[in-house]
């Protein structure tokens, strides 16, 4: 305005929403004043932006598998760094938005949240296959292997042998394992034995037949049990006949008690 000589006039800087005022040209920084009227002058007000403040939020998919620092709360334009540290035994693999490096830098924006994806290490495992004696049969699928995987182990008998039983009790030759630990599998071969065997007590005979049969002659009226090599039962009578045929669970090796004799092994192949 226009004001006589001294007239004590108030100039006042309002700012508008989203802005502060800063200083006048004359470097005063109250934005209300009383000024005195000594000759024309102008003042100008100078108004600025107000500064942002936005949240970041840096987040783990699994805080066992690892752990994330940067979260806080930061001026707009402000440089952060975030970053992700697996724990043992695990890996990181990537930021919710794509990114591959477990440290980073970002913008301050608007608020944002980066998640962090860890995923457990894969674990190897050594599998062992052995035989018990290499001049009666070879193995195959020893290795080391991640856990998980399917392996196909293998006993093969050399010719004049055959094979028993692997040392977890399987009967399988060929078989397939699921590795989850360090593990060792032996394989039993055995030399191929005559299907007869004679001379049990006196007149008593045992004769592999069709199959896994057997059939034990000169026992009439005895009691007759056949055991597997972990001492189950797997088939027993009383004979009442010259000749007594038992069938057999499978193709391996056996035990067979006649009355009170002394235990006979026997090899069914």
């Amino acid at each position: 305005g226009t004001y006589a000589e001294g007239t004590a006039v108030t100039i006042a800087a309002t700012p508008t929403a989203g802005h502060h005022f800063l200083y006048w040209n004359d470097g005063n920084h109250n934005a209300t004043r009383t000024v005195t009227v000594t000759a024309d002058a102008t003042y100008t007000a100078t108004f600025a932006q107000d500064t942002a403040y936005y949240t970041l939020t840096v987040l783990a998919n699994d805080n066992t598998m690892g752990t994330v620092t940067g979260s806080g709360t930061y001026a707009e334009g402000t440089a952060v760094t975030i970053a992700a540290t697996p724990t043992a035994g695990h890996h990181f693999l990537y930021w919710n938005d794509g990114d591959h490096n477990a440290s980073r830098t970002i913008t301050v924006t608007a608020d944002a949240t980066y998640t962090a994806t860890f995923a457990q290490d894969t674990a190897y495992y050594t599998l062992t296959v052995l035989a018990n004696d290499t001049a009666m049969g070879t193995v195959t699928g020893s290795g080391t292997y991640a856990e998980g995987t399917a392996v196909t182990i293998a006993a093969t008998p050399t010719a004049g042998h055959h094979f028993l039983f692997w040392n977890d009790g399987d009967h399988n030759a060929t078989r397939t394992v699921t590795v989850t630990a360090d593990a060792t599998y032996t394989a039993t071969f055995e030399a191929d034995q005559p299907e007869s065997i004679d001379d049990i007590s006196g007149a008593i005979t045992i004769t592999q037949q069709s199959g896994n049969q057997i059939v034990v002659e000169g026992a009439t009226g005895l009691p007759i049990a056949v055991y597997d090599l972990m001492g189950r039962i797997v088939a027993h009578t009383r004979s009442a006949q010259a000749a007594t045929r038992l069938t057999l669970p499978r193709r391996g090796v056996y035990l067979v008690k006649i009355a009170a004799l002394p235990a006979r092994r026997i090899i069914i192949m």
